[in-house]
Order: C-alpha cells, then sequence, then structure tokens
C-alpha cells in the first residue's frame, strides 16, 4: 500500500465515522427538541423552573441554555423600583408626504419615531404572538407615539392630532409608518441600545438632550400620570 492510498484509506474510515457521529447527534438533537416540548407543556399546565424569568423566556420559545436569558435579566434589573415611570424606544421609520397617484420614493420622508409608555410592573411579560409562539415585551398597559427632533420634527411631539388617547396592548406590537425592533434587539444591537430608555431619570436626560424638557409634563398629562410641575421661586 503507498503512501497515498494509506491516507485514501483513512479519509474513507474518518468520513464513516463522521456518518455515524451524525447520526448519533441528529438523535440526541431529536431527543432534546421532544424533551423541551415536554417541558414548555409543563410550564404551560403551570409549571415552573423556580424562576420566572427563565420560565418566560421558555414559554417565549427559547431554548433551555439561550445566552438570551442573561440579556433579559439584565433588562429586568433595570425596571426594579421603576413601577409607575417613563419606558421610551425610538425606531425609524418612513412616512409618506403625498398622497394619491403613484408612490415613489421621493414621496417618503425619513423621521425618528418613539413610543412612550408608563410602566405597570417591573417584571418582563409575554406579549403578542408571530407564528405562534409569544414575544417577550415589556410590562406597559397604555402608550403614546410620536416624533423625535433631529429628522423632520424639531421638537418632540406627539403624533396626530390632540386630544389622543392612549393605545391600549403590547406596546412593541406592529403597526404602521415603521415599527420597533423586538425587545431582544434593543438589548444586543449596540446601534440599538441607546434608543430604549427606562425610568423617569433616564427619559429626562434624553429629553434635556434636545432641549425638550416641557415635553415630560406633555406627556405625563397624556398618558394620565400625575406629575407635579415645579413651583417658581418666590419673590
Amino acid at each position: 500500500m503507498t503512501k497515498v492510498t494509506a491516507l485514501l484509506a483513512s479519509v474513507a474510515d474518518l468520513l464513516d465515522e463522521e456518518g455515524i457521529a451524525q447520526k448519533e447527534l441528529d438523535r440526541v438533537q431529536d431527543l432534546v427538541q421532544q424533551e423541551t416540548g415536554r417541558l414548555r407543556a409543563e410550564l404551560a399546565a403551570g409549571g415552573t423552573t423556580n424562576d420566572p424569568l427563565h420560565d418566560l423566556v421558555l414559554k417565549a420559545g427559547y431554548g433551555v441554555n439561550d445566552p438570551s436569558l442573561t440579556f433579559y435579566r439584565g433588562l429586568q434589573t433595570r425596571l426594579k423600583g421603576r413601577n409607575g415611570q417613563f419606558v421610551m424606544v425610538r425606531y425609524p421609520a418612513e412616512v409618506r408626504e403625498r398622497c394619491g397617484g403613484t408612490l415613489d420614493e421621493s414621496d417618503m420622508r425619513h423621521e425618528e419615531h418613539f413610543r412612550l409608555g408608563i410602566l405597570a410592573g417591573e417584571e418582563l411579560r409575554l406579549g403578542n404572538s408571530i407564528a405562534g409562539t409569544p414575544l417577550i415585551t415589556l410590562p406597559v398597559d397604555r402608550y403614546m407615539h410620536g416624533a423625535w427632533p433631529g429628522s423632520h420634527s424639531l421638537v418632540v411631539t406627539f403624533k396626530d392630532e390632540a386630544p389622543q388617547t392612549p393605545f391600549r396592548g403590547d406596546f412593541l406590537e406592529l403597526r404602521s409608518e415603521g415599527d420597533p425592533a423586538r425587545l431582544l434587539e434593543y438589548l444586543q444591537n449596540e446601534h440599538l441600545v441607546p434608543n430604549l430608555v427606562v425610568g423617569d431619570e433616564a427619559f429626562r436626560a434624553e429629553l434635556k438632550g434636545v432641549d425638550c424638557e416641557s415635553f415630560l409634563f406633555e406627556a405625563a398629562d397624556a398618558l394620565g400620570r400625575l406629575l407635579l410641575q415645579p413651583s417658581s421661586a418666590a419673590g
């Protein structure tokens, strides 16, 4: 046997081993899927891992050891002590400027929109479903949407004419004129991380950065939150 034929035989043996290993891997992966399905069924029936956030992540379709759990845990830590405070997400949107006729790219303008809600708790929850799997969302029961400065608008403003009734439903639900990213993207994508603003202090800082601090009180009024205006100093 020459050196070449020996190497050829060695490679053939390894390929056989690879085929056997692949079959074993397929078998184990199938078992993992089956057991994970049983685990989710137990959770749906009221079972628990004794870690509510881990329960939530599993119900949302993530794996047992999915790295997303670390990101969600970090966010839930940010929610602690902020029940009743503001939370905001910003996202790009395209708005049609001319109605009627054939839609052309020049008919659209780019804006930065936001959704602003009131935290109704300190724990993440399940929201709307996509393809039968619920998404993890923020604990918000009502929110408003508007335009952020730097694009078409020069000031922070709510969309549509006042008075406007707050939306009720999933804070990150799909609507129109652009939609927020999924929550996990706001936690993992370095370009989106600054666009998730949690708590009054952080929201005030964002408003101060665009010289629109007075919008804080308009937002509180629109969302039915009592926020006292600072009294002027006595003369």
